[in-house]
């Protein structure tokens, strides 16, 4: 009886087939499967199968990427570690039928792990593919050249489980009993051709340009193809190169940026639409987090208190700068941050937009400028502090000049009441004295109020027409009389060339002349003093004059010419003695030059004598006016009241005299009834309203001093011309004491006032005054201001 073999159930299992005709299939189900082994992407799976420990069958579906390799090695060494296989005999099957490609780097990728793998666990016997396209087809035979392993191309799993049958003692269930038939054994020329080619590719090394083509012959039929796919294995070559440059360079400016990102002193923060996405230690540090992820996904605008200084909310404030970063790319601003610990600090910030990875990014560079904004407020201190000692300078030397011409004006005033009375020639003689005297200290005080009006800057340029000639006269007219009495010689020279008419400041220039022709005639014993103008350069619209003065007087030594222009300085002290002078007057002088775009220079010899000269441009008057006309567009209004003709008895003027100062009050007075006019007295601002209530209609003209107790000057000016409002209103409406007497009458204000500064005058100007008269007052500018005034020729400075 023969010996029956019992079959194990699940052998028997395995064993299994099913039979259609003639062909048999295998069991799906034969094979083993894990739900680890399988691996699913967008757009890629893979799955693994094994069979009878002989097959590993795997399964690839798509377009293989770089990234996709891991996974399939990771679920291929857990088939490997956990003893599925015999690796002393087994095959691999590789199903390609649904794969439609991959990627260079995946194939490069794929096949260091494969050799990794079976360097590991030892190769399979052989390889084979299953159904792949032509272009896997293709990949896989060039991939097969870095292969050691046999690989097989079949149609499907049938004829890969026949083949291994045959070449495998053990009995692999289902399938043929043998592989299909192979080829004839003639040999086909093109395939030959093929392979030669595919092997040829194959044998492409990417660490070497080109390729080997010793082994091609001239005579070969298919010569052209390898030199072209020769061609494009350069080509690629290249472009891989250029490749790996620029990813290196990308890489480089990457690890730079990186560096500047991570190491800079600034707190650099990257923000999205959606929060912050990455920051620098430094903005770890600065907003007094523990660690960067404290700082991830925070808004922009919880890092700052809820509103900024103008009270601006902060979310706002974000969403305003925002959206000016994404207009114009980048942006600065500065504004308030606020720590983790609540403090908050100063910052500027600049704002940067950046793509990242085809999403736009807004890059915020912080900066603490805490200190910054304390120096700044230290600096700011310091410059009011300045400010308000250079104004209290300034107060202090008007309060000085009040106080010293009020007095001076009674020494001056009664000097001329007394000289009015025909005294005898020894009187006349002292009492002129005084007067010189009381002059001298006059230009002492005006010398020290300029250089102070000059240092704080408060000194502007008038820009007006006016006549060379005149202002050369008014100068002589006022040293001619000095001269003489030294017996010196003041000459003139003006040159004919220059314009009639020009533009500029005439009052600087004529103080100007005067301190450096009062100088030369100061320092000069006999010989001359010479003033010269000459035409320097002309153009359509300006010309440039040259003013020198030339002396022979005591001259300078070399080493003293840096200190003329020095305030309080003068040559030597025995100057000072001899001369007198305050060491003021050339350096205001020079000031008022370089005001005018000049600069004044020197040339002297000791002993024999000094020049001193200076260029400026002035502006050309295109229609020249002549004779009257010019005369009166002239802003030498000063200058002209001097030499204008005393107005006579006008009237019987009536004036009301405001005036605290006892003497003052006197003095004016008595050059008011001089003319025969009639004096209303008050000693205050509130007094002279109540008294120009009282004479209504017949005051003629108002001198008011604008310091006077209760009511100051202003107040008191700007009441009076309220008060003729009022009045113009009730003639127009037929009502109050105004009624019936037509439109009201304006009365002329002077002012009166020891302080010299154009602010006080200014504002004597807005408080509704007419004119502007400085203590010690002079007659001859009374009267000519008076008559001006109440017979409305007045032009005003």
């Amino acid at each position: 009886m023969a010996k029956t073999t019992k079959i194990h159930p699940v052998k028997r299992l395995l064993q299994k087939v099913h039979k259609f005709g003639n062909k048999t299939f295998f069991d799906p189900k034969d094979f083993i499967s894990r739900d680890e082994w399988k691996y699913q992407a967008d757009d890629f799976s893979a799955e693994l199968k094994v069979l009878d420990r002989k097959v590993l069958y795997s399964i690839y579906k798509g377009y293989l990427e770089k990234d996709h390799v891991d996974a399939i090695f990771r679920i291929s060494m857990q088939v490997h570690e956990n003893g599925y296989l015999d690796h002393s005999d087994y095959y691999q099957v590789s199903d390609f039928s649904q794969a439609t490609g991959g990627a260079w780097t995946a194939r490069l990728k794929f096949i260091r792990l494969l050799r990794k793998t079976y360097s590991a666990f030892r190769p399979p016997q052989k390889i084979i593919i299953v159904g792949s396209s032509g272009i896997v087809t293709t990949t896989l035979k060039m991939l097969q050249q870095k292969m050691d392993t046999p690989m097989l191309f079949v149609a499907d799993l049938d004829q890969a489980l026949a083949w291994i049958r045959k070449w495998s003692s053990s009995a692999i269930p289902g399938g043929p009993a043998s592989p299909p038939d192979g080829p004839p054994n003639r040999e086909d020329p093109y395939k030959k051709y093929a392979d030669e080619i595919m092997d040829f590719i194959g044998s492409f090394t990417w660490d070497t340009r080109g390729s080997k083509m010793n082994e091609i012959a001239e005579s070969h039929p298919f010569k052209p193809v390898f030199d072209a796919v020769n061609l494009i294995k350069l080509d690629i070559d290249s472009l891989l190169k250029e490749r790996t440059l620029t990813q290196l360079q990308l890489m480089e400016k990457e690890e730079h940026y990186r560096g500047l990102f991570q190491y800079s002193g600034d707190a650099i923060v990257l923000a999205d639409e959606n929060g912050i996405i990455d920051c620098n230690e430094a903005a770890v540090k600065i907003f007094k987090a523990r660690e960067k992820e404290d700082l991830i996904g925070l808004l922009p605008w919880d890092l700052a208190p809820p509103t900024q200084p103008d009270g601006t909310d902060s979310q706002l404030v974000v969403r305003e700068n925002w959206a000016k970063v994404l207009e114009k790319g980048i942006f600065r601003i500065e504004w308030l941050l606020r720590r983790f610990d609540g403090e908050i600090f100063p910052s500027e910030v600049v704002l940067t937009m950046l793509e990242m990875g085809g999403k736009v990014v807004i890059q915020a560079v912080a900066r603490d400028i805490t200190e910054r904004k304390k120096a700044e407020a230290e600096i700011q201190k310091a410059r009011e502090e300045a400010e308000f000692a250079n104004n209290a300078k300034s107060q202090f030397l008007a309060n000085m000049s009040h106080e010293i011409r009020t007095p001076l004006n009674g020494i001056l005033g009664m000097t001329d009441l007394l000289l009015m009375n025909e005294p005898t020639g020894e009187q006349r003689d002292r009492l002129m004295d005084i007067k010189y005297s009381g002059q001298s200290l006059m230009d002492i005080i005006n010398e020290i109020l300029d250089f102070s009006r000059i240092e704080a800057g408060k000194i502007s340029l008038e820009y007006i027409p006016f006549k060379i000639s005149e202002v050369v006269q008014r100068v002589v007219r006022m040293l001619t009389v000095k001269a003489h009495e030294k017996n010196l010689a003041l000459s003139v020279s003006v040159d004919p060339d220059i314009p009639g008419i020009v533009a500029g400041d005439p009052v600087r220039i004529r103080q100007v002349l005067i301190n450096l022709i009062d100088n030369a005639v100061k320092f000069t014993d006999k010989g001359e003093v010479l003033l010269s103008i000459k035409k320097k350069s002309e153009t359509g619209r300006d010309v440039t004059l040259e003013f020198s003065t030339a002396d022979t007087g005591v001259g300078i030594a070399p080493d003293k010419l840096d200190s003329l222009f020095k305030k309080f300085s003068q040559v030597d002290n025995s100057t000072t003695r001899l001369h007198g002078g305050t060491g003021l007057g050339l350096a205001i002088a020079q000031s008022l030059v370089r005001l005018m775009g000049g600069n004044i220079q020197v040339e002297s010899t000791a002993g024999k004598g000094s020049r001193f000269f200076f260029e400026i441009t002035l502006g050309k008057e295109i229609e020249q006016q002549a004779g009257a006309e010019a005369e009166v567009t002239s802003a030498d209004n000063a200058a002209r009241e001097e030499t204008a003709p005393m107005a006579g008895n006008k009237g019987k003027l009536t004036v009301l005299l405001a005036e605290d100062h006892p003497i003052n009050r006197k003095l004016v007075e008595r050059f008011l009834t001089i003319k025969g006019w009639q004096v209303i007295h008050a000693e205050n601002g509130r007094e002279a309203i109540l008294k120009f209530r009282e004479n209504r209609g017949n005051v003629d003209i108002i001198l008011m001093d604008i310091q006077m107790p209760e009511v100051d000057g202003y107040e008191a000016a700007v009441s009076i011309r309220r008060l003729e409002k009022e009045a113009e209103g009730d003639a127009g409406t037929g009502t109050g004491a105004g009624a019936g007497a037509g439109k009201a009458k304006r009365v002329p204000i002077i002012a009166l006032t020891a302080h010299a500064l154009v602010t006080y005058r200014d504002k004597s100007y807005s408080s509704g005054m007419d004119a502007y008269l400085t203590k010690p007052i002079n007659p001859e500018k009374l009267y000519q201001l008076v008559y001006s005034l109440t017979s409305g020729t007045y032009a005003p400075q």
